[in-house]
């Protein structure tokens, strides 16, 4: 637990001071979740564990936002472990009748302990479109987990409710390979799907949620194409 203590610290200090800090025209939010699994594109990256995590957001009507996270990861041998962290900015382009355009960075740095404690990183410029619950969206990397691997990710992605505190949601997604190593050429496009349901109780949401990817990568070996995750998220 001491691993994780510090850096969690901070995320929560940099979050309470942008809470105290915010004009009134902005929003920022706080939440805290424990979740079965941490899927990434219908890959685990917990190995299956459970993980939580503390997140930050912040976002002007302007259309400006920017968010951060820390997440950690019940190990087998070691317990709670700093898994790593995330970070996101980016513009908002709202016009009428529900439309939205945005673009944006994404940036995570993690350790996979299932692998043997290797090191993942990667950052993300995206673009997209959203209108009445549907939301598409085009990402490329110039470093997918990896250096030397370019990639590009297409994701269409919905919700709706179908009742008060109720949500439905899914995604469907393609990565496709757009450069690798010398010798490593030809690698499959991956496609990856998720489908689920949330319940809003006041400050906590409760969610199930169903993915699927295929193909699985050689490393690490193990990975389950589908999985059913569970999580609980408050929100401050």
């Amino acid at each position: 637990m001491k691993a994780v203590a510090s850096p969690w610290l901070a995320i929560l200090t940099a979050a309470a001071t942008l809470w105290a800090g915010a004009p009134a025209w902005a929003q920022v939010g706080l939440t805290a979740t424990v979740a079965s699994d941490i899927r990434f594109r219908g890959l685990s990256l917990t190995d299956g564990r459970p993980a939580l995590t503390l997140g930050a957001a912040y976002d002007q009507s302007s259309g400006f936002y920017v968010g951060g996270a820390a997440m950690g990861e019940e190990t087998y041998h070691d317990g709670l472990q700093l898994l790593g962290f995330k970070e996101n900015l980016g513009y908002a382009f709202r016009q009428g009748q529900g439309l939205s355009w945005d673009v944006g960075l994404d940036n995570e740095n993690l350790t996979q302990y299932g692998a043997g404690g290797r090191s993942l990183h990667y950052s993300e410029v995206y673009a997209g479109v959203a209108a009445n619950g549907l939301a598409a969206h085009l990402y490329y990397s110039p470093n997918y987990f990896t250096s030397g691997y370019s990639t590009l990710y297409a994701e269409l992605s919905g919700a709706m409710r179908p009742a008060d505190d109720w949500r439905l949601f899914g995604s469907v997604g393609a990565l496709n390979y757009v450069s690798a190593p010398y010798g490593q050429g030809g690698l499959a496009t991956r496609y990856d799907a998720r489908v689920g349901v949330a319940r809003q109780l006041g400050a906590v949401e409760l969610k199930l949620e169903g993915t699927l990817a295929e193909p699985l990568p050689a490393y690490p070996a193990g990975q389950s194409p589908a999985a059913v995750v569970v999580s609980a998220s408050y929100f401050f």
